[in-house]
């Protein structure tokens, strides 16, 4: 059984659909309210994205072996930390200020 990344359970097609949705209506408002947004924003996106990351290092610590804990299925350290550190680093380093260069040059 394969996830889809940040997806959580690769059986329930909804969450894909409800975050692209989500991404359409923050980049229709971002498009539309003509609030500037700066280069400089993408480090909060990024520290944001660490934090989180922070989160769930400490949530998956907090389970045992009879009582597992993981906020995502690819964010299970436990079990697969290398699939959660490419994760992290993808995450981090590229899908955010990838978004954050996007919605820069929109509102431009």
């Amino acid at each position: 059984r394969s996830s889809f990344g940040l997806g959580g359970d690769p059986f329930w097609v909804g969450h894909p659909v409800i975050q692209s949705f989500c991404f359409l209506i923050l980049s229709l408002d971002a498009a539309v309210s003509g609030l500037r947004l700066h280069l400089l924003h993408t480090w909060m996106a990024s520290l944001f994205s660490l934090v989180f990351f922070l989160y769930t290092i400490i949530y998956n610590s907090t389970g045992s072996d009879d009582n597992p804990k993981h906020v995502y299925r690819a964010l299970n350290w436990t079990e697969n930390a290398g699939e959660s550190a490419a994760c992290l680093v993808v995450v981090t380093f590229v899908v955010c200020p990838a978004v954050s260069l996007g919605m820069f040059a929109m509102t431009r």
